[in-house]
């Protein structure tokens, strides 16, 4: 895993969207998932050493995962719909 960001003529960080994805799936690994530091990087190693050299765009997304999301995004609507009918 390397997470190697270049710095533009100013000093500031300029990301792309692989350091963005991988950032999303090393956070994915460490809350979601329950990793250490360390078996999270070597998950992202298998992953990359699995899609050939590529870490994957879907963040290594399992099924309980997306249904997290989905959960969690339900429940959002939810909030959000009914915050609709208090203000009226």
């Amino acid at each position: 895993m390397a997470l190697k960001v270049k710095k533009n003529r100013a000093g500031n960080r300029v990301y792309k969207r692989k350091n963005i994805d991988l950032i999303f799936l090393l956070k994915h690994l460490l809350y979601e998932r329950k990793f250490t530091i360390e078996g999270a990087k070597k998950e992202i190693d298998e992953m990359e050493t699995n899609s050939s050299g590529k870490v994957s765009s879907t963040y290594g997304l399992d099924r309980h995962y997306l249904a997290t999301m989905k959960k969690e995004l339900r429940s959002l609507r939810r909030i959000l719909y009914e915050k609709q009918f208090d203000d009226v």
